[in-house]
């Protein structure tokens, strides 16, 4: 994650990396099938003689995902930068959109790669960027997703941290502590992926812990503004009461086999 930062902030400088594109493509379609998906690329002219290209399309079930790969940077906090971004990612999900019934309209364009009927599966359009960006959706909409955030679900059933606690000199216990489930079982479903893809876990965890605080200050003479100031605060503390409890539960346990360690030694 960090070095696709470090790209995306080099190219809101204004530097320009040849077919990153293409790689960002490429990636993405071995990544799923390595997963053991039938992942596959449509790329034609045969509507109405124009190019018709599908990043990457991956069939899970009666589902099938449309991937649309952007690899553009990031805002980098530029108030214009930002402008000019939202309204590329308005462009995109139009562009899916218009993709996504060109595909329902030539079904066979999907058969002839070798993939499944669309007019017997459900699609799940996404923008999908290489860069840190994501954002919740409705089941109705385009999803908006990012790499880090698809790669991660497929890493593991849950997100957490670990803490280290000292059992001697040189030695620490390591435990981790789980603060979110992506999967509900062993192994990922396509339920999973879309609740996941809806509602992005890294971004609700940073939204439930964004403070909000409204403030009103003196200006001049009878005048005065009103302004909300939002500050990233700590994710941990905006855990429900229950998780709460049980995540203070977890780092005791951890504190006390730390100091049954300690104690044996």
């Amino acid at each position: 994650v960090i070095a696709r930062v470090v790209l995306s902030n080099l190219a809101a400088l204004g530097e320009r990396f040849e077919n990153k594109g293409d790689w960002f493509e490429a990636e993405v379609l071995a990544f799923f099938k390595s997963h053991g998906f039938s992942a596959f690329t449509i790329k034609t002219t045969l509507i109405a003689g124009e190019p018709y290209q599908l990043d990457v399309l991956v069939p899970w079930g009666d589902h099938l995902f449309v991937l649309e790969c952007k690899n553009e940077a990031l805002s980098g906090g530029d108030p214009v930068a930002a402008y000019n971004f939202e309204r590329g990612r308005q462009d995109h999900v139009v562009q899916i959109q218009r993709q996504v019934n060109g595909l329902r309209a030539h079904p066979e364009l999907a058969l002839k790669a070798g993939g499944p009927d669309p007019r017997t599966s459900t699609i799940i359009p996404v923008v999908l960027y290489a860069f840190p960006y994501a954002r919740p959706s409705e089941d109705h909409e385009v999803a908006i997703a990012d790499w880090s955030g698809v790669t991660r679900f497929f890493r593991g059933p849950t997100l957490g941290f670990t803490t280290r606690h000292r059992v001697g000199e040189g030695e620490a216990l390591l435990r981790r502590h789980e603060t979110t489930r992506l999967w509900r079982g062993d192994t990922p479903t396509v339920d999973d992926f879309i609740a996941h893809l809806r509602a992005p876990s890294q971004v609700t965890l940073k939204a439930e812990a964004l403070e909000i605080t409204p403030g009103d200050f003196y200006l001049c003479d009878h005048r005065g503004a009103r302004t909300t100031e939002v500050v990233a605060g700590n994710p941990r503390s905006a855990a429900t009461p229950r998780f709460e409890r049980a995540l203070q539960a977890s780092i005791a346990r951890a504190e006390r086999d730390a100091r049954a360690i300690t104690r044996r030694k």
